[in-house]
């Protein structure tokens, strides 16, 4: 197995750097390209860290799904009944449709009051409650389970499911039950600006009043999403999908309802045929299997990790770019499975 990115990529798309990692039966392997700075001072290297953003909600549905296994609840118990202290919405919510993005629930992504909050001072991040009260005056967006519309405050409500039900921190749900059982020992959740500055340095006009690129690390909170904010690496994000698409981290049941997939209202996608969204995974069809994986993006990145899954068998691609470019970071991904396989 190797890795053959072309720096070109890098370079049409202004990019500083970009990791890109596969994984398969193998093991993983990985690749940096281009620069960690725009001083272009010191390479990429492939084990570099980034924040993953979105695609932590693919390990909030992992956990979420590991203690339906568990018997804690199951995925048509009402959201109100695991976190009624939050309970604000529509009774009929249940954890499926949370995980799926059908409960109708708000969100805080678009609304100008978080992004102008985020660019005056980026690091003074809103707590849960400010999250919350974002949604006021939105009121829900559908009756649960009659459409679909992508929100980050049901995964902040989520992952305030996990830390109910467990017990204990997001932080150590993710250590104790993702990183440490696969042995990801560059993967964990970020809470504050030190662990942020520690970072892959990730490059971005949003937090700049004058438009111009700074890299974010030193100024950008990580308490500014909403869900909680994992860090890792290309291959160890890599590793965590491989793992949990080929059986290793839920129960087959689990997987199923995982990817039993929801029509999303996109008439097309570059990447995504039939785009489709399951239990914290995107899916979409591919010749002969099914794609299925996350993006991630926010200030200073943009990453992606996808699995195709063939005759119940899976092979993983991730990449990780540090600057805010769209869906670069699938892109990277899904260019590297093409390179194993005629099926994407």
């Amino acid at each position: 197995m190797a890795l053959d990115t072309p720096t070109s990529l890098v370079e049409h798309h202004d990019l500083p750097g970009a990791t890109v990692a596969l994984c398969s039966a193998d093991g993983p392997i990985a690749r940096g390209i281009g620069w960690r700075d725009r001083s272009r001072e010191v390479r990429l290297d492939a084990a570099a860290r980034f924040p993953i953003y979105s695609i932590t909600k693919t390990m909030i549905a992992t956990i979420l799904l590991q203690l339906v296994d568990d018997g804690a609840f199951t995925l048509d118990t009402p959201l109100r009944s695991i976190v009624p202290e939050d309970a604000w919405w529509d009774p009929g919510i249940t954890l499926r449709q949370t995980l799926n993005h059908t409960a109708g629930l708000p969100d805080y992504g678009g609304q100008p009051a978080y992004r102008d909050a985020l660019r005056a001072h980026p690091e003074i991040p809103w707590d849960d409650a400010a999250f919350l009260a974002c949604r006021q005056g939105l009121g829900m967006q559908f009756r649960p389970g009659s459409g679909w519309a992508y929100s980050n405050i049901g995964y902040l409500l989520l992952r305030h499911a996990i830390e109910r039900s467990t017990g204990t921190s997001f932080a150590e749900a993710i250590a104790t039950r993702i990183a440490r059982p696969l042995g990801l020992g560059r993967t964990s959740v970020v809470t504050d600006l030190a662990a942020m500055s520690d970072l892959t340095p990730g490059y971005s006009t949003l937090l700049s009043a004058g438009g111009t690129e700074e890299n974010i690390t030193p100024r950008y909170h990580p308490g500014w999403v909403g869900h909680g904010l994992v860090a890792s690496t290309a291959a160890e994000t890599a590793c965590f999908l491989f793992a949990l698409l080929n059986g290793s981290l839920i129960s087959p049941a689990a997987l199923a309802a995982m990817l039993t997939p929801v029509r999303v209202p996109i008439p097309d996608h570059p990447i995504f045929r039939e785009p489709s969204y399951g239990l914290g995974v995107m899916i979409g069809r591919a010749e002969g299997g099914t794609l299925v994986g996350h993006g991630g993006g926010g200030p200073g990145y943009s990453l992606g990790v996808l699995g195709l899954v063939q005759d119940g068998r899976a092979i993983v691609a991730s990449g990780m770019a540090n600057a805010d470019r769209g869906e670069i970071g699938l892109d990277l991904a899904v260019r590297e499975l093409r390179r194993m396989t005629a099926s994407v």
